[in-house]
């Protein structure tokens, strides 16, 4: 019987050079030239088909290019060849339609231990999107864009290695994605993210090392974020061929303290388990809501 490893490879051998050129996001494949990391602290004060313009935390404006590639998830997985078998998108996630009057989502989470073997790519975050999409499903066919600190281990468009990380992302399918510095963080560490609403269409995105207060930070202005109505906690990974590429088997990763505002009153969160992401999930990696405000990922 053939391994999951072997027929990833086989898997890839239809790819060609075309997704090479493509950087894995903690949403989906994004050309390179469309990832554009920024100073810690910047603000994406336009996006758009236009490109985007960045104010550095200096007062040093950056101006980047539209993205002439596309960003069609269905169109990419599908010039991948033969379909991926490995770990490739959304494993497990909780998920709530909280209305249009969300202006706030924070919540802690603690570093697990580190991976035995290496060559992937994991994310998990807390996020807020303006529609209900995951990958791997089809493209959405519409606006969408997801605001999210995110702790990573591999090596990512944002960087990194065989170690845990943190980074602020917003990632669109039109314009394409925009990150903060890459901050190193260590096993036991806790994670705390904050996404807050600024202005009608503004929003600061936040993730701090509660052990050493690094932070990883933006503020984004675009007219699409007048409404962050969807709210996650996800484990997203790429490039998962062997289950010893996650933390030891029956790790628990805890959210806690996860807190839900709108129209700046706190609401109770009445969250959902997804079912659109890879099904089965590799190397059966589950998720339990614990309860409104408590959330555990199970390696």
């Amino acid at each position: 019987m053939l391994t999951l490893a072997l027929l990833s490879l086989i898997s890839g051998t239809f790819a060609g050079p075309f997704i090479q050129n493509y950087g894995k996001t903690p949403f989906g494949y994004i050309h390179k030239e469309c990832i554009h990391e920024v100073p810690s602290g910047s603000e994406i004060i336009n996006e758009g088909p236009n490109g985007l313009t960045v104010k550095t935390p200096s007062g040093i404006i950056l101006e980047h290019g539209p993205c002439a590639h596309s960003m069609n998830q269905t169109e990419i997985r599908e010039k991948l060849g033969a379909p991926a078998v490995d770990g490739s998108g959304w494993q497990v996630y909780t998920k709530m339609d909280a209305g249009d009057s969300v202006n706030a989502f924070l919540g802690d989470w603690k570093v697990p231990a580190s991976p035995t073997r290496n060559g992937q790519i994991l994310y998990t975050f807390t996020g807020l999107q303006n529609i209900d999409w995951v990958p791997p499903e089809k493209n959405p066919g519409q606006p969408f864009d997801i605001i999210q600190p995110v702790l990573q281990y591999g090596r990512t468009p944002a960087g990194g290695g065989n170690y845990w990380g943190l980074a602020s992302w917003y990632v669109t399918l039109d314009a394409g994605a925009v990150h903060s510095k890459l901050i190193e963080v260590k096993t036991g560490d806790i994670i705390f993210g904050n996404m807050t609403k600024t202005g009608t269409e503004s929003w600061f995105i936040n993730g701090v090392d509660t052990e050493t207060n690094e932070n990883a930070t933006l503020t984004i202005s675009r007219a699409i974020l007048k409404t962050q109505p969807w709210v996650y906690v996800t484990l997203e990974v790429y490039d998962v061929t062997e289950c010893d590429q996650y933390p030891p088997s029956g790790t628990e990763m805890p959210y806690t303290k996860l807190a839900l505002y709108e129209s700046g009153n706190e609401k109770t969160i009445s969250w959902t388990v997804g079912t659109n992401g890879q099904s089965p999930p590799i190397c059966d990696a589950k998720i339990e809501v614990v309860d409104a405000a408590d959330v555990t990922i199970t390696f």
